[in-house]
């Protein structure tokens, strides 16, 4: 597969505010109706705004995104979306569950323990507070292990949908070009650069530490294991918040020293300057 070219970019307008509702909308059914799995019903919550989000949750999926990609990019991102709820975590019980056991086993191997503290009325409870990996660093690699597992059914089934998220996340996603430019490998990075170990044909992302390499590996090793059926997704859960954990502090860093956050920085979404006025 050759690099994959910028897609169909259009900036919404009032103009063409109907014309692109009436596309996600209808793209919501079209995915439904072509999952090749049960999917539950969704509602979608679509809204201009100036940075580009796409998310979801029990029954509702979110879209807030100045840009119009076209019919096959929304297909695509919305069939990720319904698919979250049918093969990772499938429910939010199902996903607050896996968070907190991996986070459990974590502890035992590490041989922490966390500290009894009062509460009020004569309770007790844990303090998880001092423990080095975080319940966001959890939830966060809950959502890359689902990220895996859902684009990889999508390459299997989709063909055509799966084209159209590679060049998204390869290309049209600005936060892979500016974290390239970095000089260590980011947690995005280090994300991106597995599916080509997995699918033939991607091109490669280069990483620049040996280290970097040897964690990929680690979480294809992880990923194929998984749906191979001979690992838990709690295990494999566990094992992958161990990988990331360095790098997501180092990405930490750089937002809080003002490096750039990547995806979460808003732009024009005409010109792509960091500096813009909303007009209307």
């Amino acid at each position: 597969m050759g690099k994959p070219v910028k897609g169909q970019l259009e900036v919404i307008t009032k103009k063409t505010w109907r014309r692109i509702k009436q596309e996600f909308e209808d793209s919501m059914l079209r995915v439904w109706r072509t999952s090749r799995m049960i999917v539950p019903r969704m509602q979608l919550d679509l809204r201009v705004h100036f940075q580009e989000i796409y998310a979801s949750t029990v029954a509702q999926i979110y879209v807030f995104t100045p840009f119009w990609r076209g019919r096959g990019f929304t297909d695509s991102i919305l069939m990720h979306e319904f698919l979250h709820w049918a093969i990772y975590p499938i429910d939010l019980w199902r996903g607050l569950r896996d968070t907190f056991l991996a986070r459990r086993m974590l502890a035992e191997e590490l041989q922490w323990v966390p500290p009894i503290v009062e509460t009020e009325l004569y309770g007790e409870a844990e303090d998880w507070r001092t423990f080095e990996y975080s319940i966001k660093e959890f939830s966060f690699c809950s959502n890359l292990l689902g990220d895996y597992l859902i684009n990889l059914h999508i390459h299997d089934y989709h063909s055509a949908l799966w084209k159209e998220l590679w060049k998204f996340l390869y290309h049209d996603g600005t936060f892979y070009e500016e974290q390239k430019q970095k000089k260590r490998d980011t947690t995005y990075i280090l994300y991106l650069s597995v599916y080509p170990e997995i699918l033939h044909g991607l091109d490669q992302v280069k990483l620049k530490d040996s280290k970097s390499e040897k964690d990929r590996d680690m979480v294809v090793d992880l990923i194929e294991e998984v749906r191979k059926g001979r690992m838990s997704k709690v295990y494999a859960l566990k094992e992958l918040v161990k990988i990331f954990h360095p790098y997501l502090k180092e990405d930490a860093k750089d937002q809080k020293q003002g490096k750039g956050g990547g995806q979460g920085e808003p732009k024009c979404p005409s010109c792509g300057h960091n500096e813009f006025e909303v007009t209307g």
